[in-house]
């Protein structure tokens, strides 16, 4: 696995056929219909796309989901295992 920005992937990959820049121009519309900044940590690009293949059928795609600490679980966080277990036990605050 390698770094690389959407650019560099661009430029190696995405210009040497007209599916190559079909594919590539449908990945970024996919990319900006999602907030990839909020939600996703990191893309994992890979299959033939990524080969010498002068017409891949598809661009293969892995998104890193982003953790995100809800502010539930930073309350949860101050508590001791009794207390949690104590909410937990109370039938009006299921946790």
């Amino acid at each position: 696995m390698f770094k690389a920005t959407l650019t560099d992937v661009e430029v190696r990959f995405a210009k040497s056929s007209h599916s190559r820049q079909r594919l590539w121009k449908q990945f970024m519309e996919f990319m900006n219909s999602v907030n990839l900044t909020e939600a996703f940590q990191a893309i994992e690009i890979g299959g033939s796309f990524l080969t010498a293949k002068t017409d891949p059928s598809d661009i293969d795609i892995a998104l890193e989901l982003r953790l995100v600490e809800t502010p539930i679980e930073s309350a949860l966080a101050l508590l001791t295992n009794d207390q949690i277990n104590h909410i937990k036990s109370q039938p009006s605050h299921r946790i």
